[in-house]
């Protein structure tokens, strides 16, 4: 499969969570999107980074205004164009 940038929903628990850790484990990047659980998505993220994944967002649902970028805060309108939808 060749490496792609990937948007995962549901990323901070069960089978969101499982399917980032096998994307990751691919050699692929991921954006991650979690709603109401913040504690669950940092445990996602501790994972993907014991991988050495890499993490160009997350982006909390609950709260449109909210988005937190890896790269420290500009969107890059690119990065979300390419994405694979999941």
């Amino acid at each position: 499969m060749d490496k792609k940038t990937i948007l995962i929903t549901g990323a901070s628990k069960g089978i969101g969570r499982a399917i980032a850790l096998e994307l990751a484990e691919e050699g692929n990047t991921l954006v991650l999107t979690w709603n109401n659980d913040a504690n669950g998505i940092d445990e996602t993220i501790n994972l993907l980074s014991e991988k050495g994944a890499r993490l160009i967002s997350e982006i909390d649902i609950k709260n449109k205004n909210v988005l937190i970028v890896a790269s420290g805060g500009n969107v890059d309108k690119e990065i979300f164009q390419k994405c694979l939808l999941m």
